[in-house]
């Protein structure tokens, strides 16, 4: 066995030609199924001990030998129903996530006890999935990978192994990873859902960075980001990209399982996590669509601004506190979940109407929650106002077939508006001071309803 692992280790260090830092930098190319499966296995009796007095180089070696047999198990043992081409993205994705320390184990147990601790939210919310045989967990993994037991059996050879590890596939396996973790937190799984075209994980899918290594089919690529996020530890990540961030609850305590190698930064992922997190997706949604709407012409005339204020208040208080009101908050963080619930749908009568009237090309549309099938759903809603709709009409077609009349006449004849304008002029500089709207907008606003 020992002879085995020397060999596998000398894959990674002849032929890999791996930089010193294993640089991750962003590639250079602009289910539950999954879970018994693809469970990344490690051997506790070969896990290197390292500690802050070990030389660097021999800590990279031992790594390096450690984390090239784990890529030899996935290879031999783990997904022999894949395709050849992912099985052997997996194998380049096992080695990569722990050269770069991304699995993570908690120090006390993920089950519920007298301490306190909550069930993972795979736990919590999937159905108990029994593991294979040489497999054992101990409930305390933040991620699908276990404990178990290495064997010549089960381990592919160094033959095999130096046709199937690529040095320079590590970068494209640590964006699909992140990707998929980004898209963890931003919708509680690890596939973009298909209608936040502009998400970070849609973009990696359709990259061509796993092409580039012989990935081509689609449900391959997802099946790929599935995996391979599921194995990533959630916490480091969150702790690593959020270290510089005064977060009131923030990311629990995790020990990281790898090289602990700082070049994931270059990454930048924490840029997305500055965002409305899995659980208040009305939130999310509707301030995307009141931040386009404050800057129309059509605001003065929007009623109850105090709930847009509102709206951009709670969408900054969760910004700068995400994890603490993510689904999985208690989870992420060890601290009770907050109380507060997501009810910014109650805009999305009046919010659907406005993007339907003026921005009826909008990829927001593509939100279940706005339109299904071509239909918009804005009838769906309590706050649904005809009234609002004929405003938006007037203006609408004043604006691409002008009369004679200033707009705040016609508005005044077709829709009765009172001739005090704006109806609440302190609201609405509230509402643009809380949107920080420029004042050229503001004055450009304005001025559409004087006479020319």
């Amino acid at each position: 066995m020992e002879r085995l692992i020397d060999e596998l280790a000398s894959v990674v260090t002849h032929n890999m030609r791996l930089d010193d830092d294993f640089d991750c930098g962003p590639s250079d190319v602009s289910c539950d199924w999954t879970k018994r499966e693809f469970v990344l296995v490690l051997d506790k009796m070969f896990l290197p001990e390292v500690d802050d007095g070990v030389d660097p180089i021999e800590a990279k070696k031992l790594w390096m030998r450690f984390g090239v047999t784990a890529a030899a198990h996935v290879y031999k043992s783990v997904g022999q129903c894949a395709s050849q081409a992912l099985r052997v993205w997996l194998t380049n994705a096992a080695l990569a996530v722990i050269l770069h320390g991304l699995l993570g184990e908690l120090t006390t147990s993920t089950e519920g006890d007298a301490g306190g601790n909550t069930a993972s939210p795979e736990e919590a919310t999937s159905e108990y999935i029994s593991l294979p045989d040489d497999v054992c967990s101990n409930g305390r993994e933040d991620g699908n990978w276990s404990y178990g037991c290495w064997t010549v059996e089960n381990l592919a050879s160094s033959s095999e192994m130096r046709d199937v590890v690529r040095g320079e596939m590590m970068n494209a396996c640590i964006s699909v990873m992140m990707a998929a973790v980004v898209n963890y937190f931003e919708e509680r799984c690890y596939t973009p859902s298909g209608f936040r075209r502009d998400s970070y994980a849609w973009r990696i899918l359709r990259s061509g960075v796993m092409e580039k290594y012989g990935l081509t089919d689609e449900g391959d690529k997802e099946k790929a980001m599935l995996i391979t996020g599921r194995w990533v530890s959630k916490l480091v990540v969150f702790r690593m990209a959020t270290e510089h961030r005064q977060l009131h609850h923030p990311i629990r305590s995790v020990k990281a399982i790898g090289y602990n190698n700082q070049s994931l930064k270059k990454l930048d992922v924490g840029k997305y996590f500055y965002q409305v997190p899995a659980g208040f997706t009305y939130t999310r949604i509707a301030y995307a669509i009141a931040n386009r709407m404050v800057r129309s012409v059509c605001i003065p005339l929007f009623e109850n601004l105090h709930e847009l204020n509102d709206l951009r208040r709670l969408h900054r208080q969760i910004i700068d506190d995400p994890f603490h009101y993510h689904t999985d908050g208690e989870y992420l963080t060890g601290s009770p979940r907050t109380t507060t619930t997501d009810t910014a749908n109650n805009l999305f009568g009046r919010l659907i109407t406005y993007l339907r009237i003026f921005e009826p090309e909008s990829e927001l549309m593509l939100y279940p929650q706005l339109s299904v099938n071509g239909e918009t759903r804005e009838k769906h809603y309590f706050d649904y106002s005809e009234r609002w709709e004929d405003i938006l009409r007037v203006i609408r077609d004043e604006r691409y077939m002008p009369c004679e009349q200033c707009l705040r006449d016609v508005l005044k004849i077709s829709c009765g508006i009172g001739d005090h304008f704006p109806p609440d002029e302190e609201m609405v500089k509230s509402c643009w001071d809380e949107y920080g709207v420029s004042d050229d907008i503001r004055q450009s606003i304005l001025r559409s309803y004087q006479p020319s």
